[in-house]
């Protein structure tokens, strides 16, 4: 769950709650926390946006609406789902999000990659992409990012690798996702890479990374000392 993070009064409410929520406990607790904070929303009439990813049942997502139409009045909640019933058995408004068509998603691949296939061969790993990715916007730019890191792979490459991913992936429901995801992991290189890249991972995309865990990883790493030393100096920033 996640919050605009507002400030009121200076009041920099560091204590709103971002985090997975995924038991009926744990998302009692988020009420509570969430509570705290409604009388004073109410009296200044101050608003949030409530983001809720990936919701299973209906009874949670009733809970949760129910819970800001009492305490939120100038809120509103935005959840998603995968299952199209979660949602069917709410009272709320719900919009489906269809696939990306072929062409769209070759332009998807071309703005992300900024670049377009030059050649037939690439045309046609284009075309294979297309159609492994099965329209999924996510792994589209996973691909096309491949295309752009450090240790980039040709079109080709790309399109082969995910014309036969790894055999766990097929037993997974999006397994373009986990395809894409699983390639670009592999193309970090080296094992030390993808070791920094996982311990690095467990910190949320918005939020700093200590400073301590950066020195750390960066004294860890004595048979990579551009790496270290890279490290160091983000230590120094202070994130």
């Amino acid at each position: 769950l996640l919050h605009s993070r507002a400030k009121w009064d200076n009041d920099p409410l560091d204590d709103w709650p971002t985090g997975v929520y995924n038991d009926p406990d744990s998302f009692q607790v988020l009420l509570d926390l969430l509570d705290r904070h409604a009388n004073k929303e109410r009296e200044q009439g101050l608003g949030a946006l409530f983001v809720v990813d990936d919701v299973w049942d209906s009874t949670t997502l009733t809970k949760l609406k129910d819970f800001v139409v009492e305490k939120y009045p100038y809120s509103a909640v935005l959840a998603t789902a995968r299952d199209e019933s979660v949602v069917g058995r709410v009272d709320v408004s719900a919009v489906r999000l269809e696939s990306l068509s072929d062409s769209a998603a070759h332009q998807l691949l071309c703005e992300v990659a900024g670049q377009a296939p030059q050649s037939a061969e690439e045309r046609r790993a284009f075309d294979v992409i297309v159609r492994q990715c099965a329209g999924n916007p996510l792994a589209l730019e996973i691909c096309a990012r491949v295309r752009l890191g450090d240790c980039p792979l040709r079109w080709e490459e790309i399109a082969a690798k995910m014309e036969r991913p790894a055999a766990w992936i097929t037993a997974y429901d999006y397994r373009e996702v986990y395809a894409a995801a699983d390639m670009s992991f592999g193309g970090l290189g080296d094992e030390e890479a993808q070791r920094l890249f996982l311990a690095l991972a467990i910190f949320r995309r918005d939020s700093g990374i200590p400073v301590a865990a950066i020195t750390l990883l960066a004294a860890e790493m004595p048979s990579r000392p551009d790496v270290a030393h890279a490290l160091r100096r983000l230590s120094q920033l202070k994130l």
